[in-house]
């Protein structure tokens, strides 16, 4: 069923049309593959999943160890390259070790430590706002608890944050916390033709 950006499966699941970057081919449970607005689309996916999986094996899942660093990373990589978005996690970390620190830093300076980024005026302010968001909110800069929600719980604290959306939740949904949800990049999404 569409829903906004994003389908629901026949069992609630939630699937991004939004992009990624991190490709990895994974086993899913065809049974929360199931897409209600389109069955032959379901099955074209699934065989399609099936033959990926023949011919290069089930692939792991592989994200950062630190659902923050998931989750800055995922802003910093936001229309730029890996290796860019490397550079600027690592001089921002090197600049601000704490979150505290990243938070509190005069927007200039944090925007020269991202600069590697594309964008770093903007993603600097998501990314104060982001974590003053969060200690405000849980009293640190500290996502575990989203292991322990529900998928569809967990998308829903996220979206309600500050400059994330789907691409972002469904990303650190699947690579951090392996919630059953699919991030679909453009390449993807105009190959199987989705609405």
């Amino acid at each position: 069923m569409l829903q906004g950006k994003c389908l629901t499966t026949s069992n609630g699941n939630i699937i991004s049309q939004a992009g990624f970057k991190r490709v990895s081919i994974y086993r899913l449970n065809p049974a929360c593959f199931c897409m209600q607005s389109s069955s032959s689309l379901a099955a074209k996916t699934r065989d399609t999943h099936e033959r990926l999986n023949e011919v290069y094996g089930i692939q792991a899942i592989h994200g950062y160890a630190d659902p923050m660093h998931e989750l800055i990373g995922t802003i910093l990589s936001h229309r730029t390259t890996h290796a860019n978005e490397v550079i600027a996690y690592r001089t921002m970390r090197e600049r601000f070790p704490t979150w505290e620190q990243v938070r509190d830093a005069p927007l200039p300076d944090l925007i020269d430590a991202i600069q590697t980024a594309n964008y770093p005026e903007l993603k600097a302010p998501y990314i104060q706002n982001l974590l003053t968001h969060l200690f405000r909110e849980t009293g640190a800069a500290n996502i575990d608890f989203l292991a322990n929600l529900s998928t569809e719980e967990a998308m829903g604290w996220l979206t309600a944050l500050p400059g994330i959306g789907l691409k972002t939740a469904t990303i650190l949904l699947l690579f951090t916390f392996h919630k059953p949800v699919l991030p679909v990049d453009t390449h993807v999404h105009r190959v199987s033709n989705w609405p």
